[in-house]
């Protein structure tokens, strides 16, 4: 029989390890704008209401027609809002579908469900740097088990 300390400290551990088991993020249309701007990307952040610093860290992707195989980025079909699909390739994790034919569940290269996404678009930001604006609105929020971004992240 565990000591009433053993047994705290292993609900401890198991809460800690349940908390981490899913990552919350969300992803932005992103825009820049000025002298350092560029294409338009889609960004994968902790929070609805991101700091400038926290925007900056984000991990950024090009939108691209096409994402599969070693194509690195982001695809957008649908309105920008409330778009019925959206794909993406990143370095860590590589290939998922949102779709709206799915309700939203975020679908691996396998054709496994990893996670679900929820159309939300009602966050946005403006961060100004010394030569740029990068601008972004939420397109969703996800909830899964698999940590978005470069291996850098």
């Amino acid at each position: 029989m565990l000591a009433p300390l053993s047994r705290i400290a292993i609900s401890v551990f198991i809460l800690a390890i349940v908390s981490h088991a899913n990552a919350d993020y969300w992803i932005y249309y992103t825009r820049l704008f000025g002298s350092q701007g560029g294409p338009d990307e889609c960004k994968f952040l902790r929070t609805s209401n991101p700091s400038c610093d926290e925007v900056a860290a984000g991990q950024s992707f090009v939108f691209k027609e096409d994402v599969s195989g070693r194509q690195i980025g982001c695809h957008l079909a649908g309105n920008e809002p409330q778009p019925d699909f959206l794909e993406f390739n990143t370095p860590r994790t590589g290939y998922f579908n949102i779709s709206k034919d799915t309700s939203y569940d975020m679908i691996d290269s396998q054709g496994q469900t990893q996670g679900h996404c929820e159309l939300d678009n009602a966050y946005s930001y403006r961060c100004l740097y010394q030569f740029t604006v990068e601008a972004g609105t939420s397109i969703m929020k996800c909830t899964t088990g698999v940590e978005v971004g470069s291996d850098a992240s």
